[in-house]
């Protein structure tokens, strides 16, 4: 069905219509996601790469503004930019607690975060601790309010 649909073609998945794009990268994440914690389970390598997180980036931006929790950002107005270390960057936006996902910040950055790609993808889908990704290096934020960042994964639910 994928192969004959328009990438923008509107298609249904268990979590509500999307586009058929969007779909490719739903059904990627969760390939990488439940293949991480097999691999991690066996003691075996991550079966992942950077250009295998940039392809769930559509998804990613799709989902963000369903997963975020009401009442941990009630209240919250924000703007995050999320660079991928050598990648693409894209903005999260929070008026009052709701979440919306843009390629350029809508207004001013309160927080940018700088992330290696996969620990990204770790940390976002909650199958490593953000605390190992900072001690490394491989998340670091600058801006107005950094402290912003240490909260920025608990505003969502992953499932």
């Amino acid at each position: 069905a994928l192969d004959a649909a328009r990438p923008n073609a509107p298609v249904y998945s268990p979590i509500g219509e999307m586009a058929a794009g969007t779909l490719g990268a739903y059904a990627l994440a969760h390939l990488l996601q439940h293949g991480s914690q097999i691999a991690r389970a066996l003691r075996q390598p991550l079966p992942l790469e950077k250009a295998y997180i940039e392809l769930t980036l559509p998804f990613l931006f799709y989902v963000l503004p369903l997963m975020t929790n009401p009442e941990r950002t009630r209240g919250l107005d924000a703007c995050f930019e999320i660079r991928l270390r050598r990648g693409p960057r894209f903005c999260v936006t929070f008026d009052d607690g709701v979440a919306a996902v843009s390629a350029t910040p809508p207004r001013r950055v309160d927080c940018h975060i700088l992330a290696e790609p996969l620990v990204f993808f770790l940390v976002a889908l909650g199958l490593v601790n953000q605390w190992s990704g900072i001690a490394r290096g491989k998340l670091v934020t600058w801006g107005p309010k950094p402290w912003l960042a240490l909260r920025f994964v608990r505003f969502f639910d992953v499932p």
